[in-house]
């Protein structure tokens, strides 16, 4: 007989926290909060230094930086850095 799929997220913490592979819901969801606040931080300053680097004076104006989602992805913009040299300190 298959293993049920979780239905909700609780349920899918509650399954993999028998495994000890999730630590309880309460100390997972504060993890979550700073991953997601952290991840944020790391686009936005992202978006800032590429605007610095190809010259856009309000990056936060910009149709292709800003955090909406007609502005290019992460990855794009992590592809665009490293297509312009950005790390291997050429600029």
């Amino acid at each position: 007989m298959k293993n049920k799929m979780p239905e909700t997220e609780n349920d899918a913490f509650e399954l993999l926290s028998k495994f000890a592979l999730l630590p309880p819901f309460n100390l997972c969801f504060e993890c979550r909060n700073v991953i997601l606040e952290t991840s944020l931080l790391i686009e936005k300053t992202t978006s800032l230094f590429l605007a610095f680097l190809i010259g856009i004076p309000k990056a936060n104006e910009s149709l292709a930086l800003e955090n909406k989602n007609s502005a290019f992805l992460f990855k794009q913009k992590i592809d665009l850095l490293v297509d312009i040299g950005a790390n291997a300190g050429r600029l």
